[in-house]
């Protein structure tokens, strides 16, 4: 866990006057028992911040968020593209092909 992203993120909840909740997962495989925990307490949201183990299991969450009726912001485009709602993050792959062209045009 980014403990700086969720101090920033509690934070901003209390400014916000929202509540927020930490959910996490032993792991991203567990992500199936974790999302019927927060359907139970009544969340109505998902952030999920950024992680290797999520992104790799990034359709299953998209999944899960869905079935549990659970709004989801993720950190990049390619969440989004599994399924989730929204992004909030930078396209990766935009800025990886704009750094390569760039190095080409340096060469």
């Amino acid at each position: 866990l980014h403990e700086s992203m969720w101090s920033t993120t509690d934070q901003a909840s209390r400014i916000l006057k929202i509540s927020v909740r930490l959910f996490e997962p032993p792991n991203a495989r567990d992500l199936g028992t974790t999302f019927p925990d927060m359907a139970r307490e009544r969340m109505e949201a998902v952030i999920v911040l950024p992680s290797p183990g999520f992104a790799a299991e990034r359709r299953h969450l998209a999944e899960f968020a869905l079935k549990h009726k659970l709004l989801s912001m993720c950190d990049r485009v390619e969440y989004t593209e599994a399924g989730c709602l929204m992004s909030y993050g930078a396209n990766l792959a935009e800025i990886l092909s704009e750094r390569a062209g760039a190095n080409n045009r340096s060469t």
